[in-house]
């Protein structure tokens, strides 16, 4: 945590692939293995929006059995592997 808080926060660093990926998967509150388990294709829409950043994220979520539905119906997460 120190070194996240030095690099990107006093250093004003920008974030690799796996920090945006990290960020992104917090805010949909997976775990690493249900992360790990997305198939690539459903992460390059993740992170085509640019969700990891936090203005992009101020959309609301809603979860049903198999799917994350964006509410503009932009992003649609596979989550059956659940």
């Amino acid at each position: 945590m120190l070194r996240w808080h030095w690099k990107f926060t006093i250093r004003r660093g920008e974030y690799g692939d796996e920090e945006k990926g990290y960020l992104i998967r917090k805010k949909l509150g997976l775990s690493s293995i249900q992360w790990d388990a997305m198939e690539p294709a459903r992460k390059d829409v993740l992170f085509a929006r640019k969700l990891w950043i936090d203005a992009n994220f101020q959309v609301s979520f809603v979860f049903d059995e198999e799917h994350i539905y964006c509410n503009d119906k932009a992003a649609v997460v596979d989550v059956s592997f659940l």
